[in-house]
């Protein structure tokens, strides 16, 4: 077993024996020759040990056992019965005869992102539990790298790829070239296919803008790989539109490409989506349907017109009929009829969220109004009510920051401080963790910075703990992190877990308290006891149940909620759980209202969207805020005996302009608003400042595809047709995500510009160019025009066959191997052939500091302890003649006995009765006592003795 020193540098100290055995002769003092020669012994192995240990060496271990990571491509281009049969084969492979019981196992799954499903271990499973969330994209390069990432040190390792070898995101080959850099070879195990039949969409043009009322034409491409017939739909906004009467248009493809030319009159206004679906007469004829739809967005320009949002439209009544008497055209819609993504939201100029809390919408309908706002330059108003402002949840929500008021008032200005109980249970749903760690985030942060908050868990092997203790939220960044590190343990029961939420809730100081629990409701449920001290302590509990199963969950959640006064819910779309917790956080941040009779002040006369108003009527109540530093601008607040809040505010947010009336415009409390004369005035002031301005109509913006990216190009003219050159834009393209990117704009000729950007994600991709314009009476002014480009499915729906030449590529760059289901032997995926043995180091350091601490002990002990072998033979002298007294008496003390019982066998009963003691035996007894005394002060004086001259000894050593 070879050493290794990390520091052999140190070794030279070896040579420090040399003047130790000098030094030790010379100032030996007393010492005897032997004791001398000991020391210098000791201490040149003690300078041996101390200089083996400086250099820090190691025993070199060559690693037992191969580690094999699966890399298992879940994507869905991959016929669900071949993937199925691929698990079979690998279950197969993988307990072959050449594994060995230190042979591990590593599983990752593929699809846009990758997931490790199963660690490197010798007992790992290979099944198709964990999927990734997303299986419409197909990302082989992250799978390589965090299968690399988890190959352990210690073993020989391969990486194993099964997969069809059609990527959509980054690069396989790219992936090979790095693990070769680390000479991990991929094995790779094609899934070979072809459909046979297979009709697809390829894709659906229409201009990017046109005018109200103008027919344009739509173009659909279509892709066969044999004969089919079928029919084309063609859809407006969701709607059929009336191709052969709404009946579809029948279609015969023959093979190759089909183009279909369809004519369409557009009467409506803002972006027009259109889709084109195809369906196959016979099934058998078309292998994949996710690929049969095709979708494309026309922007209409029109008039003006604001959306109103509301849960109850009698509450907007006044609104509407005001902004309609002015000529400003408007809809109301609740949030459910608002639509999904950003390109329904272009249809109007300026959007108004009366008294909607945060969640009646998902996720994507907030972060798409912030990116109307901020990045298509549209107009927002929000009006205040119970449901609204950080009342209604909007507290740290995306579309928060476009607000001109800060929505956490300051601590002087919350009349009573609510705290929340989370308790978080594994749940047996696919992204559980996930979904676990979102609706504990979504309540975080519709709390308020006062609000307390804690997290109770399970945590397997020590049980129920406090994730987050009950603690005042803050900014929220220890809350926050603690839902990252939440360990989801399977919780037996129910009780411990909620009598620990309501202890830390019966310390709290709070004039709300609330419980909310997301299980799958297995958990043993808690006792009558515990319920009734929820209703005693005023704690209410909500439950949440996701995933059961057991035929009792739903009635032990449900008596929970009902008992404790708590709402309960069953979710079967985890997408809709952050939307429940956030609803629910509200029970306890009651206090950010204020009702009354106040009456507003102008604060300020800066110029704005209600100048000229200087006097406005009395309220009877608002939503408490706070106003916001910077560029925000309060126009109107109240001012109550605790101090001033904004009633009115505005600003510039990104591209766009927001709102801010924390008062409601309802007769809740603003019935004297509603019957103000200057009430349509001031509104219509209101949302025609916040409204997108119009397009001019010499600026043309079209998009088309070239090699997989979009073109985007710009045409900019003056009045008199001239062209407008050098002009400053500012583009950006918002995803189907909601993310943000740049697009960068360069003039390529006379008042053209041109840009471009790969559409990743599926979905609409909508451009928009901010540009300053100079107008006819020298100023400079700014305009957004937008356009939009939809990715109607992903390319892993446009593969027709896999492509195994790129796994074999792969395979050859890293030395790997090319496996196959079709192999009549099974291989073996543990196989050490070219592999590269680990070798590990031991550090042996710390052993020699134990030895090196031993012999310095011993050399103390040589040096100041001194034993007088006279002494030595005298303990010995008396310990023999101790045995051999012992010894004879014990020799009289048998042959008495045997005596004994020979005269007992030889008399009659009535003689051993009579007769004496033997006096023999007495006298041997005597004189073995005599002996024993006489021997026992023999050794105490001898004792005496020894000790008397070990003392003399130590006493003449002490010189030395």
């Amino acid at each position: 077993m070879p050493i290794l020193f990390e520091h052999p540098g140190w070794l030279l100290l070896m040579l420090l024996v040399i003047p130790i055995w000098i030094l030790s002769w010379s100032s030996r003092g007393g010492l005897s020759p032997i004791r001398t020669a000991i020391v210098v012994l000791l201490r040149t192995v003690l300078v041996l040990v101390l200089s083996i240990t400086l250099a820090q060496p190691a025993w070199e271990q060559e690693g037992e056992g191969v580690t094999v990571a699966v890399v298992l491509d879940r994507s869905r281009s991959i016929p669900p019965p071949l993937l199925e049969e691929a698990v079979e084969w690998l279950r197969s492979a993988s307990e072959g005869p050449g594994r060995t019981s230190d042979d591990r196992i590593a599983v990752v799954q593929v699809g846009l992102d990758a997931v490790p499903t199963a660690m490197p271990d010798t007992a790992s499973i290979i099944d198709l539990s964990g999927e990734p969330a997303d299986l419409s994209e197909t990302n082989l390069f992250r799978g390589i790298e965090l299968a690399k990432g988890l190959l352990p040190q210690e073993t020989a390792n391969r990486i194993l790829l099964v997969s069809d070898g059609n990527e959509t995101r980054g690069s396989i080959l790219a992936a090979a070239d790095l693990a070769r850099h680390s000479r991990v070879p991929i094995d790779v195990l094609p899934l070979e296919y072809t459909h046979a039949n297979e009709v697809l969409v390829d894709r659906l043009l229409a201009p990017a803008r046109a005018r109200q009322g103008q027919a344009v034409e739509l173009t659909v491409v279509l892709q066969s790989q044999g004969r089919a017939t079928g029919r084309l739909f063609l859809l407006r906004n969701g709607q059929p539109l009336g191709v052969e009467g709404g009946a579809g248009l029948p279609l015969t493809l023959s093979g190759g490409t089909h183009v279909e030319r369809i004519t369409v009159d557009l009467q409506g206004r803002g972006p027009q989506q259109f889709e084109a679906v195809f369906e196959a007469d016979d099934p058998s004829m078309d292998s994949l349907s996710r690929n049969n739809r095709g979708s494309a967005v026309t922007f209409v320009d029109g008039s003006g017109s604001v959306l109103i949002i509301a849960d109850d439209p009698a509450e907007v009544a006044a609104l509407q009929q005001a902004m309609q008497s002015v000529g400003i055209e408007t809809e109301v819609r609740s949030p459910s009829m608002m639509g999904s993504g950003l390109v329904p939201l272009l249809s109007w100029d300026a959007i108004v969220l009366a008294n909607v809390p945060r969640w009646s919408f998902t996720g994507q309908q907030v972060e798409s109004l912030r990116a109307y706002v901020h990045d298509t330059g549209g107009g927002l108003l929000m009006t205040g009510g119970p449901r609204s402002f950080g009342a209604g949840g909007w507290i740290d929500s995306p579309l928060a920051d476009a607000l001109p008021v800060k929505l956490d008032p300051p601590a002087n200005r919350q009349i009573l401080q609510g705290a929340l109980a989370m308790i978080v249970h594994s749940c047996e749903m696919p992204q559980g963790n996930y979904w676990g760690q979102k609706v504990a985030e979504s309540a975080i942060e519709a709390l308020s910075s006062l609000d307390l908050v804690g997290i109770v868990e399970f945590v397997n092997g020590t049980g129920t703990v406090w994730a987050l203790p009950m603690q005042i939220a803050g900014d929220k960044v220890a809350a926050l992190t603690a839902t990252r590190q939440l360990r989801y343990g399977d919780m037996p029961e129910f009780a411990p877990a909620m009598q620990m939420a309501l202890q830390g809730l019966q310390a709290a100081d709070a004039g709300s308290k609330h419980v909310i629990i997301i299980s799958d409701g297995d958990p043993q449920p808690p006792t009558k006891s515990l319920l009734n001290a929820y209703v005693e302590s005023k704690v209410t509990c909500t439950t949440v149940l996701v995933g059961p199963h057991v035929p009792t969950a739903r009635g032990t959640m449900l008596t929970v909620a009902n008992v404790t006064g708590g709402e309960f819910y069953m979710v079967e779309d985890p997408s809709k759980l952050p939307e429940i917790f956030i609803k629910e956080a509200q029970m306890v941040v009651r206090s950010l209202i204020q009702e009354g009779r106040y009456q507003p002040e102008r604060t300020n006369s800066l110029p704005g969207p209600v100048s000229g108003f200087g006097k406005v009527p009395l309220i009877g109540g608002y939503d408490l805020t706070a106003a916001r530093e910077g560029l925000a601008q309060t126009t109107f607040t109240v001012t109550t005996e605790r101090g001033t809040d904004p009633l009115y505010a505005w600003w510039n947010f990104g591209l766009g302009r927001s709102i801010a009336f924390t008062s409601d415009i309802s007769g809740r409390w603003g019935s004297e608003w509603v019957e103000w004369s200057s009430f349509a005035a001031f509104w219509e002031q209101s949302l025609r400042w916040a409204m997108r301005p119009a397009t001019p109509s010499e600026f043309i913006l079209n998009t088309r595809e070239e090699d997989g990216d979009v073109v985007v190009d710009l045409e900019a003219l003056e009045s008199d047709a001239g062209f407008l050159n050098f002009l400053q834009t500012r583009a950006s393209v918002i995803q189907p995500t909601g993310e943000v990117d740049a697009l960068d704009l360069q003039q390529i000729g006379p008042g053209r510009y041109q840009g471009r950007f790969r559409p990743d994600a599926t979905g609409s991709h909508v451009v928009n160019v901010h540009f300053a314009s100079p107008s006819e009476d020298g100023t400079v002014v700014g305009g957004n025009i937008q356009a939009a480009v939809d990715r109607s499915y992903s390319d892993e729906y446009r593969r027709q066959t896999h492509n195994a030449a790129l796994l074999r590529r792969v395979a050859e760059v890293t030395g790997g191997r090319v496996l196959s289901l079709d192999d009549a032997i099974l291989p073996d995926l543990f196989d050490r052939t070219q592999l590269d043995v680990p070798r590990s180091e031991q550090p042996a350091w710390a052993v020699l500091v134990i030895i090196a601490a031993g012999i310095l002990i011993l050399d103390v002990a040589v040096r100041r302890l001194a034993v007088d072998g006279q002494w030595m033979r005298s303990v010995a002298s008396d310990a023999t003649a101790r045995r051999g007294a012992s010894t004879g008496a014990a020799t009289s003390l048998a042959a008495w006995r045997r005596s004994r019982r020979k005269q007992t066998r030889d008399a009659t009963p009535g003689a051993v009765e009579s007769a004496p003691p033997p006096p023999s035996t007495r006298q041997e007894s005597a004189s073995t006592e005599d002996v024993a005394d006489e021997s026992s002060m023999d050794m105490t004086s001898r004792l005496k003795a020894a000790r008397e001259r070990s003392r003399r000894r130590r006493d003449e050593d002490g010189g030395e």
